[in-house]
């Protein structure tokens, strides 16, 4: 009967973890976009945004907001602002990410 009783608690265990990861996960957006005020908006919701922004204000917002940008840039400083912050910033502007 005990044994039984631990399986349940071990299963009721790891369903509750799984439910917390899929709530913590956060929206991933992927596109274009040439508007800053979709990038603020999207920063501002916590999400990933993957694309290419071509708004340099739009790369540093999301850096001050630690959210991981995969994108492209072609300012030399939010890539450098970004290694500063040891924040996950891929860059492509013919220099090393």
């Amino acid at each position: 009967m005990k044994t039984k009783q631990i399986k349940q608690s071990i299963i009721l265990c790891l369903l509750t973890i799984l439910s917390f990861n899929v709530v913590a996960q956060v929206k991933i957006y992927q596109g274009i976009s040439k508007n800053s005020k979709d990038c603020k908006y999207l920063f501002q919701n916590k999400t990933v945004y993957k694309g290419n922004i071509p708004d340099s204000s739009a790369c540093i917002l999301s850096i001050d907001q630690e959210i991981n940008y995969n994108g492209k840039s072609t300012i030399d400083s939010d890539c450098g602002y970004a290694c500063k912050l040891c924040k996950v910033y891929k860059c492509n502007n013919g220099k090393k990410d």
